[in-house]
This record gives structure tokens, sequence and C-alpha cells, in this order.
């Protein structure tokens, strides 16, 4: 399956989708709180980067996938800094 997913709230959703999980189990599966699963997919709260990495640990095929979102997301923090400095 190739799906263009850009933010990390969709690509949460479609980890924990295709691992059939309810939130409550895979939260439990990152060791995290099914709040939080909840807030990130809905866009409520951004993940910090221990997430990022429980998520890669946790679900070994979407690496690529999650790091890539992590490159675009730097990018555009990159790029938001810059044209901020510019002023």
């Amino acid at each position: 399956m190739n799906i263009e997913l850009k933010e990390i709230s969709d690509i949460i959703r479609h980890i924990r989708y295709r691992s059939g999980l309810s939130q409550k189990a895979f939260a439990k599966r990152l060791k995290v709180s099914p709040v939080s699963i909840h807030s990130y997919e809905s866009k409520k709260r951004k993940p910090r980067m221990a997430f990022y990495q429980k998520l890669v640990d946790a679900f070994p095929d979407h690496e690529q996938q999650i790091m890539s979102t992590l490159e675009d997301i730097k990018d555009s923090v990159d790029v938001y800094n810059k044209d901020v400095e510019k002023g």
C-alpha cells in the first residue's frame, strides 16, 4: 500500500489501523497513555522525539515513512526559522 502521508497524525493513525489495534492497545504497545495517542491523532498535540523512537522500535516496518515525515517537519521548521530571522 503506497499512501502519501505527510502529517505525523496521519502516519500514527495509519500504522495503528494497519496493525489492527485500538488506541488503547496501540498506546500500551508504545508505553504511552491512550490520551496521548488520541491527542496525536486528532492533532491536539505533537509528539516529542522520544515518541518517534518508540514508534520506530515498535513498528520497524514503518521506519522509512516515519523518518521521511520527520525530515519534512525539520525542513518546514528550518524554513520558518529563516523567515523569522529575516524579519
